[in-house]
C-alpha cells in the first residue's frame, strides 16, 4: 500500500509540471461552467426537460474533466517512460 501512495505522489507532482495540463483539467470546466451559468442563468426551460442549463450541463462538463484529465494524465506518462528509456 505504500508503494501505491508513493507512485501517486510521484504521478501527481510529473502530473503538475505541466501547468497547462493542470490548468485544463482543473479549472477550465469549472470556470466555463460558471460563464455559461452567469450568461443562461439557471431558470427551468422546456429545452432542457424542465431543469436549468446548469442542471442539464453539469454531467458533461463533469465528462469533460474526467475526459482530459485520462488524456493529459496518458500522455505524460508515456512522454515520461519515453525520457526514461533513453537516459
Amino acid at each position: 500500500m505504500k508503494s501505491l501512495l508513493k507512485l501517486t505522489i510521484v504521478e501527481m507532482k510529473l502530473y503538475l509540471r505541466k501547468p497547462m495540463a493542470a490548468f485544463f483539467t482543473l479549472a477550465y470546466a469549472p470556470m466555463i461552467l460558471f460563464i455559461f451559468g452567469f450568461i443562461y442563468g439557471n431558470e427551468p426551460a422546456p429545452l432542457f426537460g424542465g431543469r436549468g442549463y446548469i442542471d442539464s450541463a453539469v454531467p458533461s462538463f463533469m465528462a469533460l474533466i474526467i475526459t482530459s484529465l485520462v488524456f493529459f494524465i496518458a500522455g505524460l506518462i508515456v512522454y515520461t517512460r519515453y525520457c526514461w528509456k533513453y537516459e
